[in-house]
């Protein structure tokens, strides 16, 4: 395997092996372990430098840089593509209709007004330090991956996923919390979620704006999908059954909305 990839390099029985070891060293095992396109080269370079004579380094030199620029221009090219500004514009649509319908309704509902004067308000509080805390840690996450694998060639994939978060940070995505919550954070969402039984009213009032809300990110899915599908781009759908308990969906009826923040956890 390694004569067939470095064979350019007419590398020695010995050097074989140890291009071999490299192969079989960088050989992803796992997400958390694997190196990313740019950490790999890096690590190639300084591990060849070691066996390899200057004649053959003169041509991995130059393999190396034409290997780098043909996957800037690629990393360049899908930045540009018509994939990622959809991606962007479906994300602007969906701030847009969270700002100028979505809220304006829920306000209007007077719940949350309501809600400011909970006699659970400080446990919700709680709630909602842990999720800022969730939502800097996946913008964190977010940027850290970006930048790792395709440093400052895509800034509009970059921009895409910030505005995913920030309608993470509009209207919070209380399932994706939920996975992640730790037992300290549960028992106060089960506390709470007892609680809920006092706002049956409520809910009459907010399910037409909740239900308008999922009808649109609904369809905003469906135009993806089909746009995924006419330009044969891979686009992770599920049609597996909705498996949540009755009160998991009560939670994610009512906690997005009493954990809003109205300055976007600092993300406005």
């Amino acid at each position: 395997m390694a004569q067939g990839m470095y064979g350019y390099l007419n590398l020695s029985q010995e050097q074989s092996v140890y291009a071999a070891r490299f192969l079989e060293t960088t050989r992803v095992r796992s997400l958390k372990s694997s190196l990313s396109f740019w950490e790999r080269f890096d690590y190639e370079l300084s591990y060849f430098s070691d066996f390899l004579s200057s004649e053959q380094m003169e041509k991995y030199h130059e393999w190396r840089n034409n290997s780098i620029e043909n996957y800037k221009n690629d990393l360049i090219e899908y930045d540009n593509s018509v994939s990622t500004l959809k991606d962007i514009e479906w994300a602007e649509k969906e701030i847009d209709y969270l700002e100028s319908e979505f809220l304006p309704a829920l306000n209007k509902s007077h719940f949350r007004a309501h809600f400011r004067s909970d006699p659970h308000r400080t446990k919700f509080e709680f709630v909602k330090s842990e999720y800022k805390s969730f939502l800097d840690e996946n913008q964190m996450a977010t940027i850290t991956w970006h930048i790792r694998n395709n440093r400052h060639y895509q800034p509009n994939s970059l921009k895409a996923e910030l505005l995913k978060h920030k309608i993470n940070a509009i209207y919070p995505n209380f399932r994706s919390f939920r996975a992640q919550m730790d037992d300290v954070i549960k028992i106060a969402v089960e506390f709470l979620s007892r609680e809920l039984t006092r706002f049956p009213r409520g809910k009459d009032k907010l399910t037409p704006i909740v239900s308008a809300l999922w009808a649109f990110q609904n369809k905003i899915a469906d135009e993806n999908f089909e746009y995924s599908k006419k330009t044969n781009r891979f686009y992770a759908f599920s049609n597996i059954e909705d498996s949540r308990t009755y009160d998991e969906k009560e939670q994610d009826f009512w906690f997005p909305l009493l954990l809003m923040d109205d300055e976007y956890y600092g993300y406005k």
